[in-house]
């Protein structure tokens, strides 16, 4: 549950609430997950359908990986628990990779930019037979990951 939602539930005050999270987990009743709060035990699962649905989805990302759909709606919940169990890679707000093809993507743009010095949006689309629909938010993730830097239009290693 939302750290919010729960303190609110519970109509605890908002300056105390830190303390009483760090109670709860110190003593093992409550697990800080990000901005989640859970019991330990608790461990997040799929309905039969939403399983069916992320199936489908990762099945979707597989058939291109280098140019997945961006197209294809689905529930907040599925894709926050397939990106939890790194099975995909959410580079901005349209645009995810399955966790395969993210890696390799990765390693080859790293192994090209050490080899060239530089990467550029053409470069990245030419290596993977991509559009730049899905390079550039590629790099411009890279670059937040402090992988990649950008200097003007390449990217040079961090």
């Amino acid at each position: 549950m939302p750290r919010e939602e729960m303190r609110s539930r519970l109509s605890i005050a908002q300056g105390a609430f830190p303390l009483v999270v760090e109670q709860l987990a110190g003593e093992g009743a409550l697990s800080e997950d990000g901005a989640a709060l859970r019991t330990p035990q608790h461990a997040p699962t799929l309905t039969a359908a939403q399983q069916k649905l992320a199936d489908g989805y990762m099945r979707s990302l597989e058939e291109n990986p280098f140019s997945p759909p961006t197209d294809l709606p689905l529930d907040g919940e599925v894709l926050g628990l397939l990106i939890d169990e790194g099975k995909v890679v959410k580079v901005n707000e349209s645009v995810v990779f399955s966790a395969e093809a993210y890696k390799t993507m990765v390693e080859r743009i790293i192994d090209h930019t050490r080899a060239n010095g530089k990467i550029t949006v053409g470069d990245g689309r030419d290596m993977f037979n991509s559009s730049r629909k899905y390079i550039l938010p590629l790099l411009e993730h890279l670059d937040q990951e402090h992988i990649t830097r950008r200097i003007g239009d390449e990217r040079v290693l961090q």
